[in-house]
């Protein structure tokens, strides 16, 4: 389950969101905004996760980009002692260690 989001950047509106590790998701988080705010852009950051499809978030790319990088942490509640998991998202690579997958972006 996701426990925060630590970081997006240049990933549709999140340009430079450098840390949102104070806001931390339930078991039911409801999430809400108006228009161009980015709950599509969240959903797409998850659904690459999920499905460990990097080119999900690589299509979002933000316009204009501060930096070439696309960069994505999040935070996942870990085992029972409460410790979390760090699922990193880069353009040069991904990984995610609870799914003990690793993501690279197409050739």
């Amino acid at each position: 389950m996701i426990k925060r989001i630590n970081k997006i950047q240049n990933v549709g509106t999140f340009r430079d969101f450098p840390n949102g590790g104070s806001i931390q998701f339930e078991q039911l988080t409801f999430i809400y905004g108006l228009n161009t705010k980015g709950k599509t852009t969240l959903t797409e950051i998850f659904s690459s996760l999920k499905e460990n499809d990097p080119s999900l978030i690589i299509s979002r790319k933000s316009i204009p980009t501060i930096n070439e990088n696309q960069n994505v942490k999040i935070s996942l509640k870990g085992d029972t002692t409460g410790n979390e998991v760090q699922c990193i998202f880069s353009t040069a690579r991904s990984t995610h260690p609870s799914l003990n997958a690793t993501l690279h972006p197409p050739a």
